[in-house]
């Protein structure tokens, strides 16, 4: 059993009752980072879960494909520049695997947020 929020399976609901991460939840998810979070606002263990999820979420092939995924993505690098340069090595993993037309300008929007420091 994983420890409660932890990263878990992306899809199905994992252990501690994180929810399952979809095309369903992922726009819930961005409306929430984008619209109800300021920007540094997100602590250091929760960006560290909200990174693992992702790292989780793209073992799915589906997903590697989800245009919300990649905007996902998009919203915390843009909305959220302090956790996109705290977690810019995985986060440029994460964006390695996005199989979207949104992965070399989420990628081009990473190295804005990392050169901004």
């Amino acid at each position: 059993s994983g420890a409660p929020g932890g990263p878990g399976p992306a899809s199905g609901a994992s252990a501690g009752g994180a929810c399952a991460w979809s095309d369903l939840t992922i726009p819930l998810i961005t409306i929430l980072i984008k619209e109800g979070l300021k920007p540094g606002s997100i602590g250091s263990g929760a960006s560290q879960r909200l990174v693992d999820r992702l790292e989780v979420a793209l073992e799915s092939a589906p997903l590697r494909k989800s245009l919300k995924l990649s905007q996902l993505v998009l919203t915390i690098v843009t909305k959220h520049p302090d956790m996109a340069r705290a977690h810019a090595t995985s986060l440029r993993a994460t964006i390695g695997r996005l199989e979207t037309v949104m992965a070399k300008s989420t990628l081009a929007a990473l190295e804005r947020a990392v050169a901004s420091r």
